[in-house]
């Protein structure tokens, strides 16, 4: 059955937008209004949303988790946020404006974070261990596919308004409603590489 762990509306949190668990088996939670972290063995509660409202951020759409156990989180138009267990810091991402939108974290099989605009389709790759950015470019100029899903392979799968893409070792294939697609638009990307199947959900 299910059950309701609580009402957030009650802490200021009026969706849950993300979520992940760390490394003391707390559950993350990020939405509108704040971030919040539940405690799955006492059932206790503890707020961020006063640490992270210091930088006027409110919104929050992303939470991952790297190896080291950092968090990090994607907010509407405040950027990144990184959090090392005491504190909360604004992770800004060189040549990227601070009030910027990060609509989704997606960790790499090699440990690095890709991270993807909100209002665009721009993604920047951030190495925790070497601490450096890269500004990711496949495709053209005219199209920026969004990372959804690597696979058993290790290869990208990417979709957004300009169809379905895999990108494997940087080298980028495209299928568009021409190649049979029921729609450019894609939502939602599941690969089974056991089957050889690859799940595709469009707006359509």
């Amino acid at each position: 059955k299910f059950e309701i762990i609580d009402d957030l509306s009650q802490r200021e949190i009026y969706s849950v937008d993300a979520m992940i668990i760390d490394d003391q088996n707390r559950l993350w939670i990020a939405g509108d209004g704040g971030v919040a972290a539940y405690n799955i063995e006492t059932k206790d509660w503890q707020s961020y949303s006063s640490e992270v409202a210091i930088f006027d951020a409110y919104d929050f759409n992303a939470l991952v988790k790297d190896a080291e156990g950092i968090i990090y989180i994607g907010s509407d138009d405040h950027g990144i946020f990184r959090y090392d267990g005491n504190s909360f810091t604004n992770h800004v991402i060189p040549g990227m404006p601070m009030f910027s939108g990060i609509s989704r974290i997606l960790p790499s099989p090699e440990g690095a974070l890709w991270f993807v605009e909100l209002w665009g389709s721009g993604v920047t790759k951030y190495s925790p261990d070497m601490e450096t950015w890269e500004i990711i470019t496949y495709g053209d100029d005219n199209c920026c596919p969004i990372p959804y899903i690597w696979d058993e392979q290790e290869r990208l799968w990417a979709g957004g308004d300009t169809g379905l893409w895999l990108i494997d070792s940087r080298v980028p294939t495209q299928w568009t409603e021409e190649d049979g697609l029921p729609s450019g638009e894609i939502n939602a990307i599941l690969p089974d590489i056991s089957k050889e199947v690859v799940y595709i959900g469009t707006d359509s």
